[in-house]
C-alpha cells in the first residue's frame, strides 16, 4: 500500500487506483482478477496434456505394472511428461531417442531399474524407425531363481501415444521370453520389435521381470516384479 504524495483524490486512471483508507489517501495497481498470464495458460495446457498422456500410457502398461493404480506412479509419470512438454520436445521435427526424464525411469518406486536386469537392457532405433532390443549376456543363477520358480520371464511392452490425441491415437505391442534356471552364461541376443516409431508420437519401451513355475505360470508371490522404461523416443 503506497500513500499519495501531494494529492488527495479517489478514482481510477488506467491501471492505477486512487483511494482513501483510514483517513489516508493511497494508491495501488489494478489487480488482474480473472486474467491469466500467457505463461500460466501455456503451463496449464502442458499439465492437462501430460495428464492425458500419462493416463493412456498407464492403461496400456497395466498388464506388466506391479501397481497400475498407484497414485505415486501417476504423479511421477505426469511430472516426467510435463517436464518434456515444458522443454518443447514435441516441437522438434527430427526423431529423438533417450528422452530425458523418461529414459531409465522405474515404474515401481521401491525398485531402482539399475538394480535389475532391465537396467542393462538397451533399445536402439534403426534408420527406418524399427526398434531393436539388445539383451546382454548374464547368468540366471544370480537372478534369485530357484527350483520352485525355475524360469525367469522377461516381458517387454512398446506403447505409443499421439501428442495431439492421447485418448485415441495410441498403439501397443507386447512380447517376452523365458529363461531357464541354469548356472551358466546366457548369451547376448538382439530382438527386433515389430513396432515402428511414427511422427507426432511419444513411444516408450518398458521391460519387466517375473518368475514362472514348472507349468510356465507367472508367480507374483515369488518376488518383486521390476519394471522400468528402457527406451523413450519422439517422432
Amino acid at each position: 500500500m503506497a500513500k499519495q504524495v501531494d494529492t488527495a483524490v479517489t478514482g481510477t486512471v488506467g491501471d492505477v487506483i486512487f483511494y482513501k483508507w483510514k483517513d489516508k489517501f493511497c494508491i495501488r495497481s489494478k489487480g488482474r482478477t480473472g486474467a491469466q498470464a500467457p505463461i500460466a495458460k501455456e503451463n496449464g495446457g502442458y499439465f492437462g496434456k501430460a495428464s492425458a498422456l500419462s493416463k493412456s500410457f498407464r492403461k496400456m502398461l497395466a498388464p506388466i505394472l506391479a501397481e497400475p493404480r498407484s497414485r505415486r506412479l501417476m504423479y511421477r509419470l505426469n511430472n516426467a511428461i510435463y517436464a518434456l512438454l515444458r522443454e518443447r520436445v514435441h516441437e522438434t521435427v527430427m526423431p529423438l531417442q533417450s528422452l530425458p526424464h523418461l529414459s531409465g525411469m522405474s515404474l515401481a518406486e521401491e525398485d531402482q531399474v539399475s538394480n535389475s536386469l532391465t537396467g542393462y537392457l538397451t533399445v536402439e532405433r534403426t534408420p527406418d524407425g524399427i526398434l531393436q532390443l539388445k539383451v546382454p549376456p548374464f547368468n540366471p543363477a544370480y537372478m534369485s531363481m530357484s527350483d520352485e520358480h525355475p524360469f525367469l520371464h522377461l516381458g517387454v511392452m512398446v506403447v505409443a501415444c499421439d501428442m495431439n490425441d492421447p485418448a485415441n491415437g495410441h498403439r501397443q505391442y507386447e512380447t517376452g521370453f523365458d529363461i531357464p534356471y541354469v548356472d551358466s552364461l546366457f548369451p547376448s541376443r538382439e530382438i527386433n520389435l515389430p513396432f515402428q516409431c511414427l511422427p507426432g508420437q511419444l513411444t516408450l519401451v518398458v521391460a519387466s521381470l517375473g518368475y514362472k513355475n514348472q507349468q510356465m505360470e507367472l508367480l507374483p508371490q515369488a518376488g518383486r516384479r521390476f519394471g522400468g522404461i528402457i527406451g523413450a523416443f519422439w517422432n
